[in-house]
């Protein structure tokens, strides 16, 4: 008996929603309502640093106006990849943050935020070694001591920023069952990954030639075809899942 790539066939059903009358619409719809909420809240950020922060806070700011607006864009990401489990379902809709029959809108939202940071957290460790304690070990400890510690501490980063993204994976198609909070929200999506971070990343990487492609047309395949097939394909791939771990 054939094996079957679940990759591979969560596409299939993702072109077969795509088909649909309305869906793809829909979901472009709310992208350009998640772009337009995350670029408006930089450019909030933007103006009140320029007003009342000192010009040598400027490369701060950046970073922070940055890290905030990548953080809401994550959380609206949840928002997205919730309706492409509606999607499957029978039913697509563009604002489904309240709780009438679809999980805890909101409370995916916020816990999309927080799994964000904390990978910002654990890079800015890697950060703080480079800038902090790297010049010291050198100093103390030789050339040699530093580069193993520098390789170990970026493994370890590495490894923690997997282990999260990973985990948070299954945060949208959770949501969108369970009416649960914040933090019961994130061990579901955790649980869902358990055994399934390989199925993840194999799902994931075969969006890769399809978004490359997208390049020769200026991003317009990708924000037309890439973008709400991975959106719907993300939806029949995590109930297949899900519905095997019996959530």
């Amino acid at each position: 008996m054939k094996k079957v790539d679940l990759a591979e066939s969560a596409k299939a059903r993702g072109r077969a929603l795509m088909s649909r009358r309305g869906n793809v619409m829909k979901l472009l719809l709310a992208f350009l309502v998640c772009v337009t909420w995350a670029i408006f809240v930089t450019f909030a950020l933007d103006a009140v640093t320029f007003y009342f922060l000192p010009h040598k806070y400027e490369n701060i700011a950046m970073i922070f106006s940055f890290a905030l607006t990548a953080t809401v864009y994550s959380m609206a990401d949840v928002w997205l990849l919730r309706m492409g489990v509606g999607a499957g379902q029978g039913r697509i809709e563009l604002f489904d943050f309240g709780n009438r029959g679809n999980g805890s809108g909101f409370s995916s939202s916020v816990a999309a935020g927080l799994g964000f940071l904390s990978e910002i957290a654990m890079a800015a460790i890697l950060y703080a070694y480079l800038e902090i304690f790297s010049p010291y070990v050198s100093r103390f400890l030789g050339q040699a001591v530093n580069g193993l510690c520098t390789l170990l501490t970026a493994f370890v980063v590495g490894v923690a920023i997997f282990y999260i993204s990973t985990g948070l994976f299954f945060l949208g198609a959770v949501s969108r069952r369970e009416k649960k909070g914040v933090f019961s929200l994130i061990a579901l999506s955790f649980r869902a990954a358990r055994g399934n971070r390989a199925k993840v990343v194999k799902f994931i990487l075969s969006f890769a030639l399809l978004t490359f492609l997208s390049l020769f047309s200026l991003g317009v395949f990708f924000f037309v075809y890439v973008l709400p097939l991975y959106i719907l394909s993300y939806g029949a791939f995590t109930s297949e899942v899900l519905d095997y771990k019996e959530f």
